[in-house]
């Protein structure tokens, strides 16, 4: 996914496929076979407004580069053997003095005012880095672009095996600061790329400056608190007493949020009982099930705490109702914020047996963010279109 936080550039979704049977006799072998990179061919679509956030979040810096000590940390390639590749040069900055421009560096290097080469096609690329421990993570840079419009391209993309990287493309005249979601792999690169054609260069081309990536804070409170409760008023309402064969019906309440993650869009979660028996689930409020009434996959219109999600049936046998919020058939236990973004699902159960102990995670909203496992949301948001 890629955001944009000005007005005024071309911006399109593409992906590089890097064909791997092609020859790469003129690139510079890389130190990692992992990240070498092979001629590329986009495919693009125009992006959509709907998935552009006007600004990067507040988070963790997990890397920083405005390119004042060099390019020590990419990954410089001449895919055209054009003599002419990124490098570090004073020729603007967004902050600071220096930035990388497209054709810096290299035996044909251009200077300041200067029209860059022709037939050129030169990436850089920093990675792989490990981001799969947080909640969310995120890159962002600025850069000034002149080119041939509709020929000569700037491309920033992210990649999650060195090779193939998606993202978007810009030509003509253009100059924003982007952020971008990274997938939270264990393993991410982003690269930058600028091709011409064999004709009509323009001053510089494309620079770059001020590349940070951004995550979640380990350790910070975060998540989405849900309790089982015997009232439809208080969510704190936890325990109650044991009765003799009869129907119990209690509450699930999405009770708090992190104020980072605001509102809760989806949820995955089960309804896990050691004494009575659950016997049904009616979502509520604009909450809707596509689960069943043990494993529960909750889908709403980014709802906002305290609000009930549903109601639910229990047969008490004598004994007491002993209910917790626990993983789902595929381990999850998890819920997706108004940003699509995962947060941990933290809990308070219910329990009428004599031992009035419910089950219960850290302090609700609070005890700090877990690793997020891989999954796609999509098939869940679709049930509701």
């Amino acid at each position: 996914m890629l955001h944009r936080t000005a007005a005024g550039a071309s911006v399109f979704f593409g992906i590089v496929v890097i064909s791997p049977g092609l020859a790469h006799a003129e690139v510079s072998e890389p130190p990692d076979s992992s990240t070498r990179f092979q001629e590329p061919i986009f495919t693009a679509k125009t992006a959509s407004e709907s998935v552009l956030r006007s600004k990067a979040r507040a988070g963790s810096t997990f890397f920083s580069d405005g390119f004042e000590a060099g390019m020590g940390n990419w990954l410089v390639s001449d895919l055209s053997g054009m003599g002419a590749q990124w490098g570090d040069w004073d020729c603007w900055a967004s902050e600071g003095a220096r930035s990388a421009g497209c054709a810096a560096a290299g035996a044909q290097a251009v200077g300041c005012g200067e029209d860059y080469r022709n037939g050129m096609k030169t990436w850089m690329v920093y990675g792989p880095f490990d981001v799969a421990e947080f909640i969310w993570a995120e890159c962002s840079f600025t850069f000034e672009l002149e080119s041939e419009p509709g020929f000569d391209a700037f491309f920033a993309g992210i990649s999650t095996d060195g090779i193939d990287f998606s993202g978007s493309t810009w030509d003509g005249r253009a100059g924003e600061t982007v952020v971008l979601d990274l997938p939270l792999e264990d393993q991410v690169w982003i690269g930058f790329q600028f091709v011409s054609d064999p004709s009509a260069g323009r001053p510089h081309g494309a620079q770059v400056d001020d590349v940070i990536i951004r995550t979640s804070t380990p350790g910070a409170p975060g998540g989405f608190g849900w309790t089982l409760s015997d009232s439809d008023v208080d969510p704190r309402s936890n325990t109650g007493d044991p009765g003799i064969a009869q129907l119990v019906q209690l509450y699930l309440w999405f009770y708090c949020a992190d104020p980072v993650a605001g509102g809760v869009q989806s949820a995955e979660f089960s309804i896990h009982t050691t004494s009575g028996t659950h016997i049904a689930f009616a979502a509520m409020n604009g909450f809707l099930n596509a689960g069943s009434f043990d494993d529960l996959l909750l889908a709403t219109s980014c709802q906002t705490p305290p609000i009930i999600a549903g109601s639910l049936l229990f047969i008490d046998e004598g004994g007491g109702i002993d209910a917790c919020i626990g993983p789902s058939p595929t381990g999850w236990r998890r819920g997706v914020d108004c940003n699509a973004l995962l947060w941990p699902v933290q809990f308070v159960g219910y329990d009428s047996t004599p031992a009035r102990d419910p089950c219960q995670s850290d302090p609700l909203c609070a005890g700090g963010p877990s690793a997020i496992e891989s999954r796609s949301w999509g098939s869940v948001k679709a049930l509701y279109r």
